[in-house]
């Protein structure tokens, strides 16, 4: 079975538009020994699903050769997310006729609505009970076909799987070493290309996903219909008017502003469903932050729009606040505009064997 909780040397965030690569060296205090951000074309990713895994393995060894890396033997974390995984946060009664595992497995069977069959499948015992004295577990589920696609993509570079690990629990371990926990509960929203997932943790606890399926691909979809031109033009133009190196037309900022005022909809139903839901598992306990992350989290107006709508502050999240970056190697002034992309990455490199939360 494929351990979904453990650390590699190498993280590789395979995401639907770039593989981001990183390499975190160091004990407590971790330092990026190498970062990179590969493109890839459209279609290779989709719903968290490598669906041409030849592809992305030559894009990758393309770029190990260009830059005269050697991959052969190298240990890898890589991550799932979208449709590829499923994850379920329950309480479990204390059973003196079944381990904690066996109940976790059985759980699984009644929420995931998928064949076991068809999954990997892991947990892990978040170490705190509810106020019924209930064991609260969070169970995983990963879908067969997709870490097939992982291993592809690895074994084909010579390298070795090291770890499967989670978009979800890549970004909220990054959080926590750079910003600790709370007592209060914070959303993580990974803002990605063709989707966005709004996690809620609270002292370090995971609590709720939810998936929605617009990112960055639908702005630059909706901009290219508006302005008639193709999709790289319309990227380049929402990336420019986001960095302000560029000023919005009336056109370019009314779909901007259409496209935010959608997702920022979606993410305060989610976090209200959740506050006022049967599924609370800290009802009474105040939702007080939200932070960004993913590379479309920058577009703009977006954040002014979430912060008005969630009554929260809301930051875009540095995963390097606390790792040490060279920055004669990664100029700071690059790196300030594209730090939220590699929030996952980070996540995936702070990783500890055995970790399980």
């Amino acid at each position: 079975m494929v351990e979904l909780f453990s650390r590699s040397l190498l993280a590789l965030d395979i995401g639907s538009s770039s593989i981001k690569l990183m390499e975190l060296a160091g004990g407590h205090q971790k330092k990026v020994r190498a970062m990179a951000y590969i493109p890839l074309p459209a279609g290779i990713v989709a719903n968290g699903v490598i669906k041409d895994p030849a592809a992305a393995q030559e894009q990758l060894k393309d770029f190990f050769k260009a830059n005269r890396i050697f991959p052969f033997g190298r240990r890898v974390c890589v991550t799932l997310s979208g449709n590829a995984v499923i994850i379920k946060r329950v309480a479990l009664a204390p059973d003196k006729d079944k381990d904690l595992a066996e109940q976790a497995y059985y759980a699984a069977e009644q929420h995931f609505q998928h064949s076991m069959n068809d999954l990997e499948f892991d947990f892990y015992n978040t170490g705190s009970l509810n106020e019924r004295g209930e064991t609260n577990v969070v169970l995983v589920g990963a879908k067969r076909e997709a870490i097939d696609g992982l291993m592809e993509i690895v074994h084909g570079n010579r390298m070795k799987i090291g770890v499967v690990e989670t978009d979800v629990f890549a970004l909220a371990n990054m959080f926590e070493h750079n910003y600790g926990t709370s007592e209060t509960i914070m959303a993580l929203i990974n803002v990605g290309a063709s989707c966005t997932q709004v996690t809620l943790v609270w002292r370090g606890e995971y609590l709720y996903t939810r998936e929605v399926a617009i990112g960055g691909n639908e702005y630059t979809r909706r901009l290219a219909e508006a302005m008639s031109v193709d999709a790289a033009a319309a990227e380049g133009t929402k990336i420019a008017v986001s960095n302000f190196t560029q000023d919005a037309t009336e056109v370019v900022a009314r779909q901007l502003s259409e496209t935010n005022d959608q997702l920022v909809s979606e993410i305060q139903t989610t976090v209200a469903y959740y506050l006022q839901g049967a599924d609370n598992a800290v009802p009474g306990i105040p939702f007080t932050n939200a932070f960004l992350a993913g590379g479309a989290c920058r577009t703009l107006g977006f954040e002014a729009a979430l912060a008005a709508a969630l009554q929260v502050p809301v930051a875009i999240l540095n995963p390097f606040q606390n790792v040490q970056v060279n920055h004669r190697k990664f100029p700071p002034e690059e790196l300030s505009l594209d730090a939220q992309k590699y929030g996952v990455a980070v996540g995936l490199g702070l990783r500890s064997v055995g970790d399980k939360s």
